[in-house]
């Protein structure tokens, strides 16, 4: 057997070791043939393999679930070390009696591994990664302001994104205290925030102290980016020199300013699917 079919048919014994380890896989809704441009990703754990389907937790933002229904397409990644692969799948309805809650999917019928120059796309499946901008704050507290001023577009569309924006292109109607700026792409969010991957070509002389301004475009169909502030609380180099960074949001100095980044990243959620369900339906 050659060496490329070989790590190929691999993923089974992968997808067995991070169910073992209490690993994750990455998923996301399918943007195929929607309007959306940018990806959401989150890493859920693998909890159960069985015949047909796989269980995993619901994924979660900031505390907030974002309830998956059945007959969703997915788009899903599972990565040990340097092999990843990538598949396909739809969400599937939960075995009667099964009272926890948790997102079952259906078993994958083609992975494909992707290739390490692209570690997020396949030829037949892939994520579109929203990208992301981010300054060192030198006083948190002007950070307030410019959150507050960042919510004007989504507030003028009462939430329900009548006018498109330019991604990071949009202008920023204030700035905080900042010094030094970097660019990436939003890997993937969480339970208290995100995860960034920063090229080789943009990594700065990175200082993880302290706090940062995060602007985030969510894609073409967002009115604006959403700023918030964050702490880095992990970051580590892989063997391309890319900087990956964990981030959790800091609410500290303008708690009400969670429940604003919740409802846009729900609303997204919820106009994503609801498209796809458009496209299932005509």
């Amino acid at each position: 057997m050659n060496t490329n079919r070989s790590r190929t048919e691999r993923w089974r014994e992968c997808l067995n070791q991070i169910r073992d380890r209490g690993g994750s896989l990455e998923i996301s809704v399918d943007l195929a043939d929607t309007q959306s441009t940018a990806n959401l990703v989150w890493r859920v754990r693998l909890m159960e393999i069985n015949d047909d389907r796989l269980v995993l937790e619901q994924p979660v933002a900031l505390g907030q679930t974002m309830r998956i229904e059945p007959g969703l397409r997915l788009v899903v990644a599972m990565s040990i070390g340097q092999n990843r692969w990538m598949f396909r799948t739809m969400s599937v309805s939960s075995p009667a009696g099964d009272l926890r809650g948790h997102l079952h999917i259906a078993s994958p019928t083609l992975v494909e591994r992707c290739q390490r120059r692209d570690f997020y796309r396949a030829t037949t499946a892939g994520f579109s990664l929203p990208l992301v901008q981010g300054w060192k704050l030198l006083d948190p507290q002007t950070a307030v302001a410019a959150e507050v001023a960042s919510r004007i577009p989504f507030e003028d569309a009462n939430v329900s994104v009548r006018t498109p924006g330019r991604g990071l292109e949009s202008p920023i109607a204030l700035m905080p205290d900042v010094a030094g700026a970097f660019q990436g792409q939003l890997v993937n969010v969480g339970g208290g925030g995100a995860g960034l991957l920063v090229p080789p070509a943009s990594r700065p002389s990175f200082d993880s102290s302290g706090r940062y301004w995060l602007r985030m475009s969510l894609g073409s169909d967002m009115p604006g980016p959403l700023a918030v502030t964050a702490r880095c609380v992990h970051q580590h180099l892989d063997s391309t020199q890319n900087l990956h960074l964990g981030f959790a949001f800091d609410f500290t100095q303008h708690a009400d300013h969670r429940e604003f980044i919740i409802r846009q990243i729900t609303g997204y959620v919820e106009r994503v699917t609801g498209m796809q369900r458009n496209l299932q339906a005509g």
